[in-house]
């Protein structure tokens, strides 16, 4: 009867060692786990930050696009005017040469 419960008092210790291996190695994995998730969320927070950089670069570039067209047209116009100012004197200039 004591063999039974000294090999019961084995069996407990033993089952409480296996136990606590097991809780220690599913701590490390969780650890690992961790630490890989933290890896990725930091190396996606890079991603997302070079993202946003891109987009803003591209809403800049955008904008500038913008500014030319503008820019363009206004030019666009001026010559207009110029033109048919330039028209305007060559014609008159002509009248008169001629009323002369």
């Amino acid at each position: 009867m004591a063999k039974a419960e000294d090999e019961k008092g084995t069996f407990r210790k033993s089952m409480r060692e296996m136990h606590n291996d097991e809780t220690k190695a599913w701590k490390e994995k969780i650890e690992v786990f961790d630490r890989q998730f933290c890896e990725q969320i930091a190396e996606k927070g890079y991603e997302l930050k070079d993202l946003e950089e891109s987009v803003r670069e591209e809403n800049e570039f955008e904008d500038h696009e913008e500014m030319v067209r503008n820019v363009l047209r206004e030019v666009s116009e001026a010559n207009g005017i110029a033109a048919g100012v330039t028209t305007s004197v060559i014609t008159g200039g002509t009248l008169l040469c001629t009323v002369m």
